[in-house]
């Protein structure tokens, strides 16, 4: 009995969260620091491949998908930011890779030569 009623709230719950998000499913965004590199790990459901975008300008990441809206000419496509903002100053930009395997976007950001740390001694003129 306290089943079935929990499984009813929960169903409630998820319609009524559903017209509040505007139905558009939340990323799980998951960010590592691996060995030569860091990886960015996405899933977002019913998300397809195709849909996924990657722009870099400027030492800026961002990632977004575009949603489908309408039918006919009525199609639009829409953005949909994931994430937008700066690269981290030790990512190699020239070698930023992505892959899309096992419904997860996987963005590759391989460390360029300033990852191991940077010591110069400035001169001072006077």
């Amino acid at each position: 009995m306290i089943g079935n009623l929990l499984i009813s709230e929960l169903a409630h719950l998820a319609a009524v969260n559903d017209v509040i998000g505007g139905g558009i499913s939340a990323p799980l965004v998951q960010f590592m620091k691996m060995k030569g590199y860091y990886k960015a790990d996405i899933r977002i459901s019913g998300v397809t491949a195709e849909s996924f975008r990657i722009e870099l300008e400027n030492r800026n990441i961002r990632v977004f998908y575009l949603l489908t809206s309408g039918e006919g000419i009525n199609k639009m496509k829409i953005p949909v930011n994931i994430y937008s903002g700066p690269l981290p100053f030790d990512v190699d930009v020239t070698k930023v890779s992505a892959n899309y395997r096992d419904d997860h976007l996987q963005i590759i950001l391989p460390f360029n030569k300033l990852a191991g740390g940077y010591f110069r001694d400035v001169k001072i003129t006077h």
